[in-house]
């Protein structure tokens, strides 16, 4: 306000103001187009989520009452849209709560998102994540009619967090270790099933239970990687992601995560409003639109 207005007012007027401009910066985020933006032929998306301390006042009750005030956790999801044709990105975030917010409601801002940022039918689509079952299942649904112009990974930095965890649960010697981690890294872009052919053909799983007394913790590495990779059928296709010149990390979107939990995980536990309305003002901030926001308001 001091900057953009010349008015100084104290915290609680701000947070006030803040709140009730939220479902304006919601619009503003989903829905103000940049004129300079055409129709694209390839687009990215990079979807995470992460968890936030939030508060819920039971009103039913006086202050000094127990049970005034319930803490929990709650999810935020996130997503990251690229236009190849540009460096810019743009971010959505939003508190997900399943009675209230589904993921379908979900669904349709990342798809005006998509389409502020120059989504078209013949657009094609490409998906990087890191194996959580709600974002397959989110973009499925969204992209169900683009056939062969949608794809799907599994970030590939994750994947092989998987393989080094289970490689130095292996019940081998250091240096036939450093030889299958190699191997399943090649694997890993190449020919990701032979990973779990290994492991079968090895009985790495079995020979842990009998060889060690550190069998359960080499036992669910082992069993983590081979049912990571096994329930996840057809969404490895790095080559495809690499000859389409498209990244096969999602480290962008994992950076975003950052700059909203470094506001957002305070000790102190939020109101939903309150969360909603921080979201969208640091969505704001990162899609470099702030200025523009409020530039928007003040000729209003």
């Amino acid at each position: 306000m001091l900057l953009h207005h010349k008015v100084k007012i104290d915290k609680s007027s701000v947070r006030e103001i803040i709140i009730s401009e939220r479902e304006l910066m919601e619009n503003f985020i989903s829905n103000t187009k940049d004129k300079k933006i055409s129709k694209q032929e390839k687009q990215l998306l990079e979807t995470d989520g992460f968890l936030i301390k939030t508060v819920i006042y039971d009103k039913t009750k006086k202050k000094k009452e127990t049970g005034r005030v319930v803490k929990k956790f709650t999810e935020v999801k996130h997503t990251l849209v690229k236009n190849m044709a540009s460096v810019s990105s743009q971010h959505i975030a939003k508190i997900y709560k399943p009675k209230e917010y589904s993921v379908d409601d979900y669904s349709k801002v990342v798809m005006k998102m998509l389409q502020k940022r120059g989504y078209v039918g013949s657009t094609e689509i490409f998906v990087i994540a890191d194996g959580a079952s709600w974002i397959k299942n989110l973009t499925d649904s969204m992209f169900k009619n683009k056939r062969d112009k949608y794809h799907f990974i599994i970030d590939y930095y994750h994947l092989t967090e998987y393989i080094h965890d289970a490689v130095k649960n292996l019940f081998l010697e250091q240096d036939q270790k450093e030889i299958y981690l190699n191997k399943w890294l090649g694997y890993a872009k190449n020919n990701i099933n032979k990973i779990l052919q290994d492991i079968d053909d090895n009985n790495f799983i079995e020979s842990a239970i009998t060889q060690t007394d550190n069998e359960e913790k080499i036992i669910n590495k082992v069993k983590e990687l081979y049912r990571y990779i096994g329930n996840r059928e057809e969404q490895f296709n790095y080559t495809l992601f690499e000859e389409k010149n498209m990244p096969i990390g999602s480290g962008d979107v994992e950076s975003g995560n950052k700059m909203y939990k470094k506001r957002m995980q305070a000790p102190a536990a939020w109101t939903i409003d309150v969360a909603n309305t921080m979201l969208n003002l640091i969505t704001l901030s990162l899609n470099n639109e702030i200025n523009n926001y409020w530039n928007k308001r003040k000729a209003a």
